[in-house]
């Protein structure tokens, strides 16, 4: 959970830090479908059957989420949490089926090889210096690159829809409830290593790209 909130985290607050070519309403959307696609694999780190970018995800990631610590993302989680409740209920229980429908279109041959991967790494967590467990970074990767297989072989129409009804289940929420939080997640993403926020954006992007999201 940690994880998926902090590549939310990172998606919303580097949405005008992307790729000048982008208008602004089109850089909150891709960072938004970034953040659903995220949810999709429960914050494993992804890719769509790119290996090398699935690696570039990772690396990225790792130095980020290995720094995490509680005191700073325990307030920021909750506050959270609190905001996504705003949201329509109505559109809540579309975005987890749109979601439940893209989960089931990925083979289970390819579901069970990205467990099996998740399973070996957490075995090997044994860097607890901060909040979160790290397994060797090269374990990650076999894990980032089974996630992206398996995404890279889920329905792109579904995966498409699930985006698409994660934007407008985000886009119902109290907006005024929404603002300070979003402020504080733009705080926290500038507390971060520039260049790790700036490759695990632009490799989630690659994501909602190559899936068919974007």
């Amino acid at each position: 959970m940690f994880r998926l909130l902090l590549i939310a985290f990172i998606a919303a607050a580097s949405a005008f830090k992307l790729p000048t070519s982008l208008p602004s309403t089109e850089q909150c959307k891709a960072a938004g479908v970034a953040a659903a696609l995220s949810t999709m694999l429960v914050a494993t780190p992804v890719s769509a059957g790119v290996p090398e970018a699935a690696i570039e995800l990772t690396d990225a990631a790792y130095p980020i989420i290995g720094s995490l610590k509680k005191d700073t993302l325990a307030p920021l989680a909750s506050k959270a949490v609190a905001v996504a409740l705003t949201a329509s209920p109505k559109e809540i229980i579309a975005t987890v089926d749109k979601g439940l429908d893209a989960f089931l279109s990925v083979p289970p041959e390819k579901f069970i090889a990205t467990v099996k991967a998740l399973k070996a790494a957490t075995a090997q967590a044994t860097d607890c210096k901060n909040l979160i467990c790290m397994p060797p970074l090269d374990l990650s990767e076999k894990v980032g690159q089974a996630g992206a297989d398996a995404l890279a072989s889920a329905d792109k129409g579904k995966v498409k829809a699930f985006a698409d009804q994660a934007i407008k289940a985000f886009n119902s929420v109290d907006k005024l409830a929404a603002a300070p939080v979003l402020l504080d997640g733009a705080k926290f993403a500038g507390s971060l290593n520039p260049g790790d926020v700036a490759k695990a954006t632009a490799a989630a992007l690659e994501v909602a790209k190559a899936s068919g999201a974007l």
